[in-house]
């Protein structure tokens, strides 16, 4: 749970409802049950989450992805699915000293880390399951690197007629002198 959250931007309740027939490992691909937007969708699997669902759909017991032991007395010591990782979260945050992180935080890093990378805006809009591309234009301003490159570009096109400008009013004036 710890690296498939931030290596793939999931949501909490997307993590907890996946089962192991959602997981294509052939095609390196998972189907994700859209909870807000109410219609399924696929993610690509980066290396990290890759490796993290292989491992766990060899190991999880029957359709189950994330689980755990049942600790209640009723099915006692049976595969249970997680329905919240609450408390696992809450210890990692913990040993990591990160006491103001939230799981949604995950999400955001991955989005930040996509937009810094270059990522294509588009295509992260359908990777983090946003209905629409103003839900995803939020991390632009993150993209620094291609800020810097945008506004070079522009500093030096501006530059180009200024000069350009600055040669014919120069020229001009030399005219009308002699």
């Amino acid at each position: 749970m710890r690296h498939h959250s931030p290596a793939n931007g999931l949501r909490h309740g997307e993590l907890g409802a996946l089962r192991k027939n959602m997981i294509h490992l052939r095609n390196r691909e998972m189907l994700i049950p859209d909870q807000l937007n109410k219609k399924p969708w696929m993610l690509p699997l980066n290396a990290i989450a890759f490796r993290t669902a292989e491992k766990l759909c060899e190991t999880a017991p029957g359709a189950l992805f994330f689980w755990h032991r049942n600790t209640r007395q009723q099915n006692f010591g049976e595969p249970a699915p997680f329905t919240s990782f609450c408390g696992f979260f809450q210890n990692v945050r913990v040993r990591a000293g990160l006491t103001d992180v939230r799981f949604h935080d995950l999400k955001d890093m991955f989005a930040s880390w996509w937009v810094q990378s270059g990522g294509d805006l588009l295509v992260l809009k359908d990777v983090l399951g946003h209905a629409t591309l103003d839900m995803a234009q939020r991390y632009t301003r993150l993209n620094t690197a291609a800020n810097r490159a945008r506004w070079t570009s522009l500093s030096r096109t501006v530059s180009a007629h200024f000069r350009r400008r600055s040669r014919t009013v120069t020229t001009k004036l030399l005219q009308t002198k002699r």
